[in-house]
């Protein structure tokens, strides 16, 4: 992945000496990401280019959408409680 070029098949990350995980490791997780069909590589002399495939993300993001209420109403009430803690710490 080459971060800056605007050209969505290499938007993303550099996989050089400034990233944290070896390089072995992450063209690892590249390969399975490839293999179930979520990016898609093409080589381009010695590089490879990763391109996201958002499509096949669909799934994940509609199943995710079933709780996201639920936990934006957790949240909020989470929200209301520590508030109201706060009111009573300022009372005292």
């Amino acid at each position: 992945m080459n971060r800056g070029s605007r050209t969505p098949a290499a938007c993303g990350i550099g996989v050089g000496p400034r990233c944290c995980p070896p390089q072995p490791q992450v063209s690892k997780h590249l390969r399975v990401l490839s293999e179930v069909g979520l990016v898609r590589c093409r080589a381009e002399g010695r590089r490879r280019l990763y391109r996201l495939e958002p499509a096949r993300l669909r799934p994940l993001h509609q199943w995710l959408a079933k709780y996201e209420q639920a936990w934006n109403d957790r949240l909020d009430r989470v929200d209301d409680y520590l508030k109201e803690l706060q009111r009573q710490g300022e009372r005292q």
